[in-house]
C-alpha cells in the first residue's frame, strides 16, 4: 500500500475508534442485544426504538456482582415510578459460563424493564470501556448521552432519585407543608345605631338590696 493511502486508511480507523467510545455531551449509538434467557422480556431491544422519545438508562450488571444486585431494584423502582416516561435497561456483562442465569437471578429481584445479554461485548465495548460494574449510562430525550456512573452503594439512592427526576422533566414532590393552626374567632361588637335613631335603653340593673340595721345587743 502507498504511503499516502496507509496514512489515510490509519487516520479513518482512528477515527472509527474514537466514535466508538460514547462518552457524555455525544449521541448515543443505536444497538440491538437479545433477551437475557430466563427473564419475562422477550425478544431483542433495540435503543432506536426509545431514543428521541424518552430517556434512557442502560445498566451494566452481572450475576456475580453483588452492588449490581443492590442497585437494580433501585432502578426498577423508578421505572414503575416513571411509566412511560423512563425505558431502563439491564445488559449483563456475563460470559459464557454464568450468563444463563442472568435472566433468573433479575426475575427474582423482580425486574421488568428489559433485560439482555452482550456476550459479544459488542455495547460495553462502546458504552463501557473499562468493564466495570455496576455502570450506568443516562441518555436524555434528545439522545444525547447525559453522564455515567461507576459502582454504588445504598447511600447513593437519594443523589440517583433526583438525578433521574430531573433527567425524565419533573421534580420530585417535598413533604407537605402543615396547615397552620386557625385563630381564635373574636366576637363580633354590636353595631352602631344609624345617625338620629333613638339611643337604645339602658340594660336592666338588678338592685342593690338593703343593707340590714345593726340588732340592739342582748341584755
Amino acid at each position: 500500500m502507498k504511503p499516502v493511502a496507509l496514512a489515510a486508511a490509519l487516520a479513518a480507523a482512528l477515527a472509527a475508534t474514537d466514535f466508538a467510545h460514547a462518552t457524555p455531551g455525544t449521541a448515543a449509538q443505536e444497538f440491538t442485544l437479545p433477551a437475557a434467557p430466563g427473564h419475562t422480556f422477550r425478544g431483542r431491544f433495540r435503543l432506536a426504538d426509545q431514543l428521541r422519545r424518552k430517556p434512557v438508562v442502560m445498566l451494566f450488571w452481572a450475576t456475580w456482582c453483588q452492588p449490581c444486585l443492590q442497585e437494580l431494584p433501585v432502578y426498577q423502582a423508578l421505572f414503575q415510578q416513571y411509566g412511560g416516561r423512563l425505558m431502563v435497561v439491564g445488559i449483563s456483562m456475563d460470559g459464557p459460563d454464568t450468563v444463563s442465569e442472568a435472566g433468573a437471578a433479575a426475575r427474582r429481584l423482580g425486574i421488568t424493564f428489559p433485560i439482555v445479554t452482550d456476550l459479544e461485548t459488542q455495547v460495553v465495548s462502546v458504552y463501557n470501556t473499562r468493564r466495570a460494574a455496576p455502570f450506568s449510562v443516562w441518555i436524555n430525550r434528545d439522545g444525547i448521552i447525559d453522564r455515567e456512573r461507576e459502582g454504588f452503594a445504598m447511600s447513593e439512592v437519594p443523589n440517583i432519585q433526583q438525578g433521574i427526576a430531573a433527567l425524565v422533566g419533573s421534580r420530585p414532590a417535598g413533604p407537605v407543608a402543615p396547615t397552620p393552626p386557625t385563630p381564635p374567632t373574636q366576637p363580633t361588637p354590636p353595631a352602631a345605631p344609624p345617625p338620629g335613631a333613638p339611643a337604645p335603653p339602658p340594660a336592666p340593673t338588678r338592685p342593690t338590696p338593703p343593707t340590714p340595721a345593726p340588732s340592739a345587743p342582748a341584755r
